[in-house]
């Protein structure tokens, strides 16, 4: 289901979409969302907090403004987020965190080191970790690297 549409940043949109869908969470005030409205002038590339909004951020360098877009976007969404895959929205709200960035401070640069590459590849960790536990007793059974516990012992819970 698409729940996000930005035809001025479609990066943005599709990028929420794919988090939500990967969190198979519902999203609750999904207006309230900060999905911010881009524009060009020149040679420069425009962070606006909506269309109507006063520029906030502008750069040269448009992938600074997506990635700034994009940080507060999936902010704003990662409280929104009910239901679903905990793993992932932990992986989310790990990623966002570890970024460094400050999401309510949109007038300057302020996504710290977010990279959405590490939060798709957390996202894909915490969607595997999910699976594996679902399924650790057969994982663990055809695993021929695990070694057998001793003959008359109890295996370990570690």
């Amino acid at each position: 289901m698409t729940f996000f549409v930005d035809p001025g940043c479609p990066q943005i949109g599709e990028l929420l979409n794919g988090v939500i869908d990967a969190s198979g969470s519902r999203v609750i005030d999904a207006g309230g969302v900060q999905t911010g409205a881009y524009e060009t002038k020149g040679s420069r590339f425009i962070y606006k907090t909506s269309a109507s909004g006063a520029y906030a951020f502008a750069s040269k360098d448009a992938s600074q403004i997506i990635t700034l877009g994009q940080f507060i976007a999936l902010s704003d969404l990662s409280t929104r987020l009910m239901g679903g895959d905990v793993y992932v929205k932990r992986a989310l709200l790990a990623t966002l965190s570890a970024a460094g960035g400050n999401p309510n401070l949109d007038t300057a640069f302020s996504a710290g080191a977010f990279e959405m590459n590490t939060l798709l590849g957390n996202i894909s960790t915490a969607q595997s970790y999910g699976q594996y536990l679902q399924n650790a007793s057969v994982i663990n059974a055809l695993n021929p690297t695990r070694p057998s516990p001793p003959a008359g012992s109890s295996p370990s819970r570690a």
